[in-house]
């Protein structure tokens, strides 16, 4: 364990939440207000608790309607990074080679239910195997997890035939043929057949009462 502790100090781990206000089925969804407070500061407030608010970076896009949420994050005290709309890749690149990123936890702004303890049990296993990515899929919807060394990203980044499709990163980085990669398994004996995912009106509602 110690050594293992040991080699995640050297790393310099970046945690990108990525939000926009774009979404077509729940527009506006990363602003929409749990306890009084926007999701994605909530999402953000979690992070900082666990893992320092020094390594939390907002990313998201130039467009204009993103230009409150933007504010709001900065004016809070987060370090709020914008680029193009559809490149993903390249807005974490640029944020990776900014900060010399060794090691990127990707969040997406609306899992506000995300496990951050799984987080900690995957980097560990990234140390230990010495993986380029490591995923889950055995959680509750929303509540999974992907981590990813900066190398894996900056070629995704430059050999993308469709990079303004990188939204779906996790396509890109999915392979065994490239990448050496895990499925983290939980060792969960079910998966509950729910989602914590914000996605529609009526996953809104159920994080309101969640929420109580």
């Amino acid at each position: 364990i110690k050594s293992i502790e040991k080699e995640k100090s050297k790393l310099d781990i970046g945690i990108i939440v990525h939000a926009r206000m774009s979404s077509t089925r729940l527009p506006g969804k990363a602003m929409l207000k749990i306890g009084g407070e926007p999701v994605v500061l909530k999402i953000l407030l979690r992070l900082a608790n666990k893992f320092g608010k020094d390594k939390i970076i907002l990313s998201t896009s130039t467009n204009k309607n993103d230009d409150l949420m933007a504010s709001l994050i900065e004016k809070k005290g987060f370090s709020v990074y914008r680029g193009e709309e559809e490149n993903l890749a390249d807005r974490f690149s640029d944020i990776a080679i900014d900060r010399n990123l060794t090691h990127i936890v990707r969040v997406t702004g609306d899992d506000l239910f995300r496990d951050f303890n799984s987080i900690d049990l995957m980097l560990d296993r990234l140390i230990t195997n010495d993986l380029d990515y490591i995923f889950s899929d055995d959680l509750i919807l929303g509540c999974n997890s992907e981590v990813m060394n900066v190398e894996s990203l900056l070629f995704v980044n430059k050999f993308a035939k469709y990079p303004n499709q990188t939204n779906s990163l996790t396509w890109y980085l999915d392979r065994k043929d490239v990448f050496k990669i895990e499925e983290f398994n939980h060792n969960l004996h079910q998966r509950y057949a729910i989602s914590l995912m914000l996605d529609e009106q009526k996953d809104y509602d159920t994080f309101l009462k969640l929420w109580q």
